[in-house]
């Protein structure tokens, strides 16, 4: 470059942010590398508008769960390799492997990662999930179905079950919406005003329909259909097996069952509903009432009962694996960055990175005093450039950084913070230096 070429481009130098960035003493550049940190173990599921799904798996454009039953739109995926695998173990009895600076947002709105929680930290309540997908014809009515479970105890020809007389009348005209289907007392108890009701199936409509949902003899379970049926359905489906198989004591159900799987679907079925519920041993499921609903119909059959609040979503325990595995990690477009994972446990997506400016700027890390004309020392916020790979990248962080400063009570100040990509940033130089850089051109 000959000496006059040289003098045309020193004249028009102007000192980009990035510039002012990286020569000042404290300001900061953050390289945001896409999915940064935060990884759940591949293979753990996530809780999609079609049930659960690895969420190496999952793609941009899936719909998952947030905290508040609502489906939000998955923007990224973000294989993150090998890293060291922690458990974290929770009072529902269930655990999470995940890495260890995987984020989880606590109850009181605070943010940890893996290695900072501690025990009895408590996790959001998850509300009902609302699944948007067009809701399946269900051919028998969930409160039938509910009481069935537990009449299939004899085999699914011979539908009997004891049950109060309140709820006999009621199965009775549910049944009667079949052809040729009845009920039959062949039993009264008057100590405990129970009886035993029996299902006769003439017409064999109602055998044929079970049969249809994968019932056979000694084969228990929730149908899927009925697992991602409406809210109201899914109420009405827990009230008709509590009708008819549950106890009550010291503010909680109990359902007694020597089959796991329908155990597992129970589970999950109250969970999906906002219960809290857990195994107490290989054959029984406690269930609290998570928003204060009765959950049962039959008052007679829960004479004890008396609303007592569900056990909170605590943190019991954390293990460091011996070993490596392969892990992913989400975004997702729900403002309070939670989706739900296995057992409908709420964790956060991807914005480590949110936190750590948070943190710098409120820490005072990232900030300077400064004296402003009268001599008053004042705290202001240093230059920090964040770079992305994509232009949507930086709005969207812009976005989240905002977000998140108003939700936790500080300024926002995502103002003051250039986020741009690396390209818009060498983008700026070139003009500053009189290059001209158009849309499209082959020339750079």
């Amino acid at each position: 470059m000959s000496e006059a070429e040289k003098a045309k481009y020193e004249e028009k130098i102007e000192y980009t942010e990035l510039h002012n960035v990286l020569t000042t003493c404290g300001n900061q550049i953050i390289n945001a590398t896409a999915g940064s940190g935060k990884a759940l173990k591949n293979g753990t599921k996530v809780l999609t508008n079609k049930g659960f799904k690895p969420v190496e798996e999952l793609e941009i454009g899936d719909l998952v769960c947030g905290e508040n039953g609502v489906f939000y739109v998955v923007e990224g995926v973000f294989p993150q390799g090998l890293k060291e695998v922690y458990v974290v173990y929770f009072s529902n009895g269930e655990g999470i492997q995940c890495s260890g600076d995987h984020l989880w947002s606590l109850e009181d709105g605070t943010v940890k990662t893996t290695l900072e929680l501690s025990l009895d930290d408590t996790l959001p309540l998850v509300r009902p999930v609302s699944y948007p997908s067009s809701p399946e014809i269900l051919p028998i009515r969930p409160y039938l179905l509910g009481v069935l479970i537990k009449a299939m105890d004899f085999g699914i020809s011979n539908l009997t079950v004891n049950v109060k007389k309140s709820v006999a009348e009621k199965v009775s005209g549910l049944v009667s919406e079949f052809s040729g289907v009845s009920t039959s007392i062949t039993g009264e108890f008057p100590e405990d005003d129970s009886v035993m009701l029996q299902i006769i199936d003439s017409s064999g409509e109602l055998e044929c329909l079970l049969k249809e949902l994968g019932y056979e003899n000694d084969k228990f379970f929730i149908p899927r259909s009925y697992l991602m049926a409406g809210v109201g359905e899914r109420f009405d489906l827990l009230e008709g097996i509590l009708d008819s198989d549950a106890m009550y004591s010291e503010g909680y159900y109990s359902v007694v069952h020597t089959n796991e799987y329908f155990l597992n679907d129970l589970l999950h079925l109250c969970r999906s509903i906002g219960c809290f519920a857990k195994k107490r041993n290989n054959l029984t499921v406690n269930i609290w009432s998570g928003t204060g609903v009765k959950l049962h119909g039959c008052d007679e059959k829960f004479p004890d009962y008396n609303f007592v609040f569900a056990p909170k979503l605590c943190v019991t325990g954390i293990r460091r694996l011996d070993y490596e595995a392969e892990m992913t990690c989400i975004k997702v477009s729900n403002p309070s960055s939670l989706f739900l994972t296995e057992h409908f446990i709420p964790t956060h997506n991807t914005t480590a990175l949110t936190f750590k400016i948070i943190h710098d700027i409120v820490t005072g890390e990232a900030k300077t005093l400064r004296a402003i004309p009268n001599g008053t020392q004042v705290s202001v916020v240093n230059k920090m450039w964040v770079c992305t790979f994509l232009k949507s990248g930086a709005m969207d962080l812009a976005e989240t950084v905002s977000y998140w400063q108003r939700a936790l009570g500080y300024t926002d100040s995502s103002s003051q913070i250039s986020f741009s990509t690396l390209d818009a940033e060498f983008k700026r130089c070139l003009n500053a230096m009189g290059v001209a850089t158009p849309i499209g051109s082959g020339d750079i």
